[in-house]
């Protein structure tokens, strides 16, 4: 599902599902097509379903998984590319954000992203709340920039952030806005 990434001529990416704990891989091929399994996730305190691509920052490898992590609602997380897997950040405490299903986008060393559920606006209607943008140090320090959740904001961001200049970091959501139908956002 996400796309590969090349790091100095070796490719690498996610599965969604599979491996030995069937709930997604992280992996290298070489040009040649040589494949080599990194990380399985298996338990789900280390994840499960990775479905955005991974980023490069100083050749460490970071991504997402929708589900899984101490509190069942996702995860941010480092492999290196010998195989080593850490867990930065488990969302689930509600307020931090629930099933990150976007890429993560670096700035000088710290991550962003977003969360599809979550944040500040959860409601008896809506427990899991209407996602959240947040950041993410390369230590794990998860801060939540911002949680959607008035319906004019947006909803259940989907999509990566991308840094466009002069504008901060800008993205979208598919509902919420005026007339329920999505948002450009911008923080």
């Amino acid at each position: 599902m996400a796309p590969l990434i090349d790091v100095g001529g070796t490719l690498y990416g996610t599965t969604y599902a599979g491996g030995a704990g069937r709930v997604g891989t992280v992996f290298s091929m070489t040009i040649d097509g040589t494949e080599k399994v990194l990380h399985s996730f298996s338990n789900g305190q280390d994840g499960k379903y990775p479905r955005a691509p991974l980023i490069n920052v100083n050749g460490k490898l970071y991504g997402t998984t929708e589900s899984g992590g101490a509190f069942r609602a996702g995860t941010v997380f480092d492999v290196s590319t010998d195989g080593h897997e850490t867990v930065l950040h488990s969302f689930g405490n509600g307020y931090d954000g629930a099933h990150p299903a976007a890429g993560l986008r670096d700035m000088n060393g710290t991550l962003y992203g977003t969360t599809a559920d979550g944040g500040a606006y959860g409601s008896s209607y809506n427990r899991g709340g209407f996602g959240t943008v947040f950041s993410v140090t390369t230590d794990g320090d998860e801060t939540v920039l911002h949680s959607f959740g008035n319906g004019y904001d947006g909803a259940h961001p989907a999509a990566g952030l991308r840094d466009v200049s002069g504008m901060g970091l800008v993205g979208t959501t598919p509902y919420g806005g005026v007339y329920g139908r999505g948002t450009v956002f911008q923080l």
